[in-house]
């Protein structure tokens, strides 16, 4: 089995097998596999940094860098408890990885600890360092394509590394902004292949550039809704929509003429006039869609109305296949605490740089968009 879709496999498997598929991850990763019950070091804790965990178990080790698993007492992971239990061992043992599971071992977070040095201010010439702490949530709900492609950075060498420079592959292979530059470099590409096929329904390059931009923002938007689950308490509700639209012998071609239209203009503005064509389930669920009042989800008749055309549901499926491989935070971040993942700033990011001027060649293509007037 390829290296990528062995991590992959022993990431799917930790909810099933749990702690036989954590040792095989760090086993094909090129660590030393210990076993070793940390428990007893609990002696020398508070009470109350005692109360959050079941048990530490230190599973595995490459020189003095240290792999340690803290099953928590509950059913949720919280961050501020996984800071404490990581100020902890981070005192004793300053290179390593430090990984959380629940009680039941359904929720995982690979956290990397990293120190970074604050900057020198007038006031204080002296140089702090702080830590930044990255996690990578593993549970049913979370997609892999992310976790596999990070963590299988972590791999030991065959060559010998020091500490040092193993702790600079973890901090390498949890850096947020690579996430962020891979899914936006992605992302451009589905852009581009979206509009080329709105230019050959309609002629229209601004049009489409355009349509193409909001659409695309909509959508991503509510990948982030179904994180919060506000839409039928699904956290897959794109997906399961999908297949409901595949499954229901409507009219080819149809899923963003009609079902998407009915979500974004209708379900998210409180105007959901039950259309006989979709099932009771999830007139149900558009019915209590959250009514998001902003202009997003406003139609736009110089944009949504001008044109009477049938999107294939070929294109479409090449977006949802793109955002369907990328996991999306709602985690309120901090500058000291992020999650590895699309957070919803990626909104912004996308209008600041997709967003130009009709006839703005150099613009465009600054942006890898392929702009024809």
């Amino acid at each position: 089995m390829p290296f990528l879709e062995k991590i992959s496999h022993h990431l799917s498997s930790l909810v099933v097998k749990k702690e036989k598929s954590l040792y095989d991850l760090f086993h094909t990763l090129g660590y030393e596999p210990q076993y070793d019950d940390f428990t007893y070091k609990k002696s020398k804790w508070t009470e109350s940094q005692r109360e959050l965990i079941d048990k530490i178990t230190l599973v595995s080790t490459s020189g003095e860098f240290y792999v340690f698993w803290v099953r928590m007492k509950r059913e949720h992971l919280i961050r501020t408890a996984e800071r404490t239990i990581i100020h902890k061992l981070t005192g004793e043992f300053p290179y390593n990885m430090i990984i959380f599971s629940n009680q039941s071992d359904t929720e995982w977070d690979f956290v990397n600890v990293k120190l970074a040095v604050n900057k020198e201010s007038e006031d204080n010439k002296e140089s702090r360092k702080r830590q930044i702490f990255r996690r990578i949530r593993i549970s049913e709900t979370e997609r892999l394509r992310t976790a596999t492609e990070r963590i299988s950075k972590i791999k030991v060498p065959e060559e010998s590394i020091s500490e040092l420079e193993l702790q600079k592959r973890h901090d390498e292979a949890f850096d947020v902004e690579q996430v962020t530059t891979a899914f936006f470099e992605e992302f451009k590409t589905v852009f581009n292949r979206f509009k080329s096929h709105l230019i050959d329904l309609t002629g229209d390059s601004k049009w489409a550039h355009n349509y193409t931009l909001q659409f695309m923002n909509r959508l991503i938007f509510v990948y982030f809704i179904q994180k919060k689950r506000w839409l039928g308490n699904d956290p897959e509700f794109v997906k399961s929509y999908w297949q409901t639209y595949q499954q229901s012998h409507q009219p080819a071609d149809s899923f963003v003429s009609k079902w998407l239209k009915v979500l974004f203009f209708e379900a998210f503005n409180k105007k959901f006039s039950h259309p006989s064509w979709l099932s009771a389930e999830y007139q149900s669920v558009l019915q209590m869609a959250p009514y998001l009042n902003g202009g997003l989800f406003k139609e736009i008749r110089k944009l949504d109305d001008v044109y009477s055309i049938q999107i294939s549901d070929d294109i479409f499926a090449g977006v949802f296949n793109f955002l369907q491989s990328y996991n999306f935070t709602i985690t309120e971040d901090s500058p000291l605490d992020v999650e590895v993942a699309v957070d919803p700033e990626m909104i912004g990011k996308i209008y600041e740089t997709m967003t130009f001027v009709e006839g703005d060649v150099n613009k465009a293509h600054d942006n890898g968009i392929v702009y024809t007037p």
